[in-house]
């Protein structure tokens, strides 16, 4: 029979990596969302039978709308650090950040769950506060919400 052989990756990019890499890498500020969470990551590759691949490539894992991929953040394993708002979690959305450099964005299935489809790297975002305009005064400074 032919076997075949995948290498799974569960990666976690902590805040540091995933502020630097996802906000500005895949110009997440201009959707006009931050990061609140770490991004989570899960990718599948070929392994030759001994388990090495000279040149491994991706191999598409995907779920259903009726059998997704769920991403927990709330695990503290998965985010380590990760310390939810719970007055906040109706306003949270799921971004699944995909190689070809798009982001889609979604509503959580649970608190502080993600269902995806397609394997990629994911996390929470929500709005970002946009600085007020103070139009009493001095004509336009700008005043960041308090």
């Amino acid at each position: 029979p032919c076997a075949e052989r995948v290498i799974l990756v569960r990666q976690n990019l902590g805040f540091n990596w995933s502020s630097s890499i996802y906000s500005t890498g895949y110009n997440l500020t201009s959707y006009n969302y931050e990061l609140v969470s770490p991004v989570l990551g899960l990718l599948a590759y070929n392994s030759n039978p001994d388990g090495v691949a000279p040149n491994p490539y991706e191999v598409k894992v995907m779920g259903t709308e009726q059998n997704p991929i769920l991403i927990d953040f709330f695990s503290s394993k998965a985010s380590g650090s990760f310390k939810p708002n719970t007055k906040k979690n109706s306003s949270l959305l799921c971004a699944c950040f995909t190689s070809n450099g798009n982001i889609t964005f979604r509503e959580q299935v649970s608190a502080y769950v993600c269902s995806g489809t397609i394997q990629g790297h994911y996390a929470l975002v929500t709005r970002a506060r946009a600085p007020l305009r103070d139009h009493e005064g001095d004509g336009g400074r700008v005043v960041t919400p308090s």
